[in-house]
């Protein structure tokens, strides 16, 4: 009984590093969507910190989280982070 434990708990540890290299490759994808929009506010001289854009994001980011049941607390911190890694690569692009 031991083994098949241990044994399940590598398959699902597997199952768990797959997950997470499809987050990270997701966020590889984002993060090239980031630059494009961040070239474009150039072309239209907007300010790259769009605020009203970042709360109505963050809103709606938290009503998709409350869909499936995720913690409000941890997807409001997760989607500063985001937002704020966003921003700072766009500000690194413009330089």
């Amino acid at each position: 009984m031991t083994q098949q434990l241990r044994d399940t708990l590598q398959l699902l540890r597997k199952r768990i590093n797959k997950v997470d290299w499809q987050v990270l490759k997701a966020l590889e994808r984002r993060k090239k969507i980031v630059i494009e929009i961040g070239r474009v506010k150039e072309k239209l001289w907007l300010d790259l910190y769009q605020g009203k854009r970042k709360h109505e994001m963050l809103l709606h980011k938290q009503k998709m989280a409350q869909n499936l049941h995720l913690e409000s607390g941890f997807i409001k911190e997760l989607r500063e982070k985001i937002h704020d890694w966003s921003l700072g690569i766009q500000h690194q692009k413009s330089k």
